[in-house]
């Protein structure tokens, strides 16, 4: 119960914006917190019998009370966001308690109690604060030292020593807590910058593009830490321009700029020679504060690479009066280099994008043209065994070992039941028919659907996949012997004919006349083709004057 009790005491619950408000309202509290305790000690231990006492101190009791009402209520105070309200009641009610006139009898250790409150001042409060209660303690030693009906065993060398000593303290402590407020605020400077950048949008999606990324860096900078122009310059291998992006006063959106070069004295090559951020004030040479705005006052040019390579270049300017700050040109070095990852990271993204549409395109052309090479093939093999059946006067050719008889006199497109779905789906199919199993598979030749078999297998029989891949591997063999065969058959009755034709041709050519090369010729068709009657006529005139004629008519 107690030290949950002290916990809450001393714990500041209250989160203040100002961080060195918000250290000084913890110094506060914890001040405040110890001089609670003390106090209710002082009243349980001392107030509360000297209450009951009738000739007790009235002071016994009456101080430690007054101290734990004013304690809780400055507690009230703090944890409720009044911070400021609450270190001016403290400070002015020690300045009351310390102050010199208070007793009758001034001296050197009644003096060195004024020393409390100006430090709770320039521990609680700013400078101003506490030359205000030092000008008071001043004002009120020396009017009671002169004016008042209090006693001294003090000289006025010695007064005004004590006042000079009073006075160079507070100033020594005012000067020490203002060296403080600087170093405070300038960190929370820091931490408020780097807050602000951290919503620095640097995520890489499919839709953001280069322009995003430095829309995002420019406008960032320029309304979270309040930079009146910002320009960034694209920069290529050799550290050219190639593209500049800027935004300032009256410019809502990001501008392109296609445009822009630099001398080599300038301060943007001094930037990419040195590797580092280059500061520019209005003071600086011509050649190198040129490019500043005319109600711009200090710039800096701060190299954006990564590994190494710079690859572009952030000219940041204002108009403020006090130079650009090495803890905020620390922030813009991070944060700039955090956008040249990103950039990096950009470029490589599309390009490895590109490169994967460029080598989906040329798949997908690939994948085509094996397409139609397979539909070539495909038409190819269709073709040719349409061909081996026509020369055959077949449109089908196959053996059913049921009826121990061939299959060669179907109707074109006259395809069995039990053997379609093979056809049409492509695929092994089993089905129940009765008490038998009905296997079909149909007979491929590089992708090529030739025709299909069909098998009937008693159903106590089981089909495992094993059983089908072995049908499979005995079917595709199948199909190789049969276009074998074809191919055979097909050579062999051309070489046949080309035989017969190179017969009839020898024979011809031995022939000693004309007539009798007819005659020959007559004979030799009629026996190779098994023709009924074979007429042979020449008249080449007769055919010109039907060409000439033909030609005449057409004119």
């Amino acid at each position: 119960m107690i030290p949950s009790f002290i916990r809450q005491l001393f714990t500041l619950n209250y989160q203040y914006v100002d961080i060195v408000k918000h250290q000084r309202t913890q110094r506060l509290l914890q001040i405040n917190g110890i001089i609670l305790i003390a106090s209710l000690i002082w009243f349980i231990f001392l107030g509360v019998p000297s209450f009951f006492n009738e000739g007790g101190f009235w002071g016994d009791w009456a101080i430690p009370l007054a101290a734990i009402v004013i304690s809780s209520v400055l507690y009230r105070l703090i944890q409720h966001g009044h911070a400021l309200w609450s270190a001016r009641i403290f400070v002015m009610f020690m300045f009351v308690a310390s102050v010199p006139f208070t007793g009758e009898y001034l001296s050197t250790p009644l003096l060195a109690n004024v020393m409390l409150p100006i430090i709770l001042a320039g521990v609680l409060l700013d400078w101003r604060s506490l030359g205000i209660v030092t000008g008071l303690i001043i004002i009120l030693t020396v009017q009671a030292f002169f004016f008042g009906s209090v006693t001294s065993n003090l000289s006025i060398v010695q007064i005004i020593s004590l006042l000079i000593a009073i006075a160079l303290s507070a100033l020594f402590l005012g000067l020490f807590n203002r060296n403080l407020e600087q170093i405070t605020e300038s960190a929370a400077k820091l931490i408020v910058q780097t807050r602000r950048l951290n919503d620095y949008k640097g995520d890489i999606t499919v839709e953001t593009t280069q322009q995003i990324l430095i829309s995002n860096a420019i406008n960032l900078l320029r309304s979270q830490l309040g930079f009146n122009y910002v320009r960034v310059i694209l920069l290529d291998e050799d550290h050219r321009p190639l593209q500049t992006y800027y935004s300032s006063i009256g410019v809502e959106q990001v501008a392109e700029a296609s445009t822009f070069s630099f001398t080599d004295n300038s301060a943007f090559q001094q930037a990419i020679n040195t590797a580092s951020a280059k500061i520019i004030s209005r003071h600086d040479p011509g050649n190198v504060s040129a490019h500043l705005l005319a109600s711009s006052n200090f710039g800096m040019i701060i190299p954006a690479q990564s590994f190494n390579k710079i690859i572009a270049l952030f000219d940041i300017q204002t108009e403020n009066a006090q130079p650009i700050e090495p803890e905020t040109i620390t922030i813009l070095n991070l944060f700039i280099g955090q956008f040249a990852s990103n950039l990096i990271y950009h470029r490589t993204v599309n390009t490895l994008r590109d490169d994967i549409h460029e080598q989906q395109t040329i798949i997908n052309q690939q994948r085509q043209q094996l397409q139609n090479i397979q539909h070539l093939q495909t038409e190819g093999i269709i073709t040719d065994w349409q061909s081996y059946l026509h020369q055959r006067g077949l449109s089908a050719i196959g053996y059913d070992i049921n009826n121990r008889r061939q299959i060669s006199e179907l109707n074109k497109g006259a395809i069995p039941d039990d053997l379609r779905p093979a056809f049409e789906k492509g695929e092994t199919i089993v089905q129940l028919q009765g008490d038998e199993q009905l296997v079909t598979i149909p007979i491929r030749f590089r992708d090529t659907i030739l025709g299909a078999i069909s098998f009937t297998i008693p159903e106590e029989i089981p089909m495992t996949e094993r059983k089908l891949e072995f049908i499979r591997s005995v079917t595709d063999r199948l199909a190789l012997a049969l276009d074998n065969k074809r191919l055979l058959e097909q050579t062999q009755v051309q070489a046949k004919r080309e035989g017969v034709a190179n017969e009839i041709g020898s024979i011809l050519l031995t022939s000693t006349d004309v007539q009798t090369v007819l005659q020959t010729a007559a004979n030799q068709f009629n026996e190779a083709l098994g023709a009924i009657s074979t007429q042979i006529y020449l008249q080449p005139a007769t055919l010109q004057s039907i060409d000439r004629q033909q030609q005449g008519d057409t004119i």
